[in-house]
């Protein structure tokens, strides 16, 4: 936008590109003061600057707001140059205009999107430590029930433990998919199909003062909440500052309820942030949610204002079907017997270490123990011990788990290999496509029997 004032604030001159913005057409704004574009905080700021070019002198662009015609606020950056008659002598302003809302949303949104991203790796780091601690507590309380007779009173007390230690675990597992640090098993689904399904599972959870309407891509007269949609440039910068162009699904979740303001929007998705009354929500629901979106290479968008409703759209990545679908990487087999044979361990942390080898010797495996990734190469090359299964943490000083494990498989190609971690990002998604098994913590007798007969069975 190129404009000019008297150096009382007269508009002078008006292009069509500050018609376009600000909607008043040039036989309207020439004549009037400049005063009709500004808003009332921003008066004394106007004067400001018309005494500057009263002066001669040439201000630096700025950032502030002017009005359109409709009433609506625009984000603008000013550049400001007096205009001097054949003296020197200031008579008026130059204005150049330009419109950087979209600028500011966009670097409001990536802004937004790196605190999240922060907050993730900060969940992400927690939620591994926990998880050691949840092992051993995990681990030891299965061990101990072992050694107890079925109508043994302390049962109850350690079953109870156990399900503390389970919700404690899921807590972790919410926070790890808030942070994109799960090991993902992608599969294809038919969101028609899977919404289907859920149907007569939320009806019963509704209250009678809610309606439930599901409204499936392909159906005639309905407006469609599930459809595919092709994402351009455009859709993209409007929708949200990063994410990839193609081919998406498109899920809409709407309600006419209450809405939400700007500040809880701002904080929607973030980690135990909920506006229920305490103890009522942990908060992780929509944490965890945009993490498992934004981990399958999807995205969300949210649209809400007080008194008017949300929608919030899922975009996840379009797929055509195939005739089946490949199993995952890494997935664990079925549960079968446990066999002979012997086990290197590997574990930095002694509790999680004591517990993984007595649950082991419990399920009947001879039991070889190391420290760290230094001492199993030690056992491995000079001892020259002979196991049928490395069982190794990922994340430990000095060798990790991932290069010890790429280390034996150059050496002995013939050992099975199984890491286990509880924080999934550590672990190299390549190497659990060439074959490793992986098992999370916190885990219990039974997963670490399966994962582990199966890896040898393999």
């Amino acid at each position: 936008v190129i404009t000019s004032t008297t150096l009382d604030g007269t508009i002078t001159t008006w292009n069509t590109a500050a018609e376009a913005m600000f909607g008043h057409r040039a036989p309207e704004a020439i004549g009037r003061s400049g005063r009709m574009l500004v808003p009332d905080d921003r008066v004394s700021e106007l004067a400001e600057h018309l005494h500057a070019a009263a002066a001669g002198t040439r201000l630096d662009p700025f950032e502030t707001v002017r009005l359109r015609r409709d009433g609506r606020v625009v984000e603008v950056e000013i550049d400001c140059t007096p205009v001097l008659d054949g003296s020197g002598a200031p008579v008026g302003l130059s204005i150049i205009i330009r419109d950087i809302s979209q600028q500011r949303r966009l670097a409001g949104q990536l802004q937004h999107s790196q605190r999240l991203e922060s907050i993730g790796q900060l969940a992400s780091g927690i939620a591994h430590d926990f998880n050691n601690l949840l092992m051993a507590i995990i681990g030891y309380a299965e061990l101990a029930m072992m050694d107890l007779s079925e109508d043994a009173p302390a049962r109850a007390d350690l079953r109870m433990l156990l399900a503390s230690a389970d919700r404690g675990a899921r807590l972790t597992r919410q926070l790890l998919a808030f942070g994109r640090r799960q090991v993902l098993r992608p599969v294809t689904l038919d969101l028609n199909n899977v919404l289907g399904e859920m149907e007569g599972v939320l009806h019963p959870l509704i209250t009678d003062q809610v309606a439930l309407q599901l409204m499936l891509a392909g159906e005639g007269g309905q407006r469609r909440r599930v459809a595919r949609a092709d994402v351009d440039h455009v859709n993209c910068d409007r929708e949200l500052a990063a994410f990839t162009r193609g081919r998406y699904v498109r899920l809409t979740i709407a309600d006419a309820g209450i809405g939400m303001d700007a500040a809880v929007q701002a904080r929607l998705f973030e980690p135990f942030f909920t506006t229920k009354p305490r103890g009522t929500s942990s908060g992780m629901s929509l944490a965890t949610t945009y993490g498992i979106v934004k981990q399958s290479d999807g995205f969300i968008t949210v649209e809400s204002a007080v008194s008017a409703g949300t929608a919030i759209r899922v975009f996840l990545p379009y797929h055509p079907v195939t005739a089946e679908e490949p199993v995952p990487p890494g997935a664990a087999p079925a549960r079968e017997a446990p066999r002979a044979g012997r086990i290197l361990v590997v574990e930095d942390d002694e509790l999680v270490r004591r517990a993984t080898c007595t649950m082991l010797e419990r399920l009947r495996y001879a039991v070889t123990v190391a420290a760290s990734g230094h001492e199993a190469l030690h056992l491995l090359r000079a001892e020259r011990i002979e196991v049928d299964l490395l069982l190794t943490d990922v994340m430990m000083p000095g060798i990790s788990g991932i290069q010890l494990a790429e280390i034996v498989r150059a050496e002995r190609p013939e050992l099975k290999i199984v890491c286990m971690s509880g924080y999934p990002g550590a672990v190299d998604h390549d190497l659990l496509k060439a074959g490793l098994s992986y098992l999370p913590k916190p885990f219990t007798t039974e997963a670490l029997a399966t994962i582990v007969a199966g890896a040898l069975a393999r």
